[in-house]
């Protein structure tokens, strides 16, 4: 499967949501529950056309990776779709990460770690 800049920026984020929610070495039904929710309360308005869930899912699926390695790659490719941010969408992702983490109890001291370090990448995204 071939991705656009666009989609790469969308599945790159999805990379990150996986690495917060598998930071505490699972993820949770509550956590990808809330994903697919944030997907189609927001950031499908960003871009209808764009499936951005099945962009996500169906790469990430076949993919068995740590929390470590699934944010290092989501980064790599949200770069290469940054020129697509917006301050908006920034707001909107750091949303979505701290929804999916609360998600199952409380949100770990290891989610938290990988939310703080995605704040200060997203900065410097672009």
């Amino acid at each position: 499967m071939s991705l656009s800049a666009k989609e790469l920026l969308f599945y790159g984020f999805g990379q990150v949501a996986y690495a917060v929610a598998k930071a505490d070495n699972k993820v949770q039904t509550p956590e990808n529950e809330r994903f697919k929710a944030l997907i189609r309360e927001h950031l499908h308005k960003i871009d209808p056309g764009l499936d951005i869930a099945q962009i996500i899912f169906h790469l990430i699926k076949q993919e068995d990776r740590s929390a470590e390695d699934a944010y290092e790659i989501g980064i790599q490719n949200m770069k290469l779709g940054a020129h697509y941010l917006t301050p908006e969408l920034k707001s909107l992702f750091i949303k979505a990460l701290e929804e999916i983490a609360g998600a199952y109890e409380s949100i770990s001291e290891e989610e938290k770690a990988f939310i703080e370090r995605f704040k200060k990448d997203l900065e410097r995204l672009q």
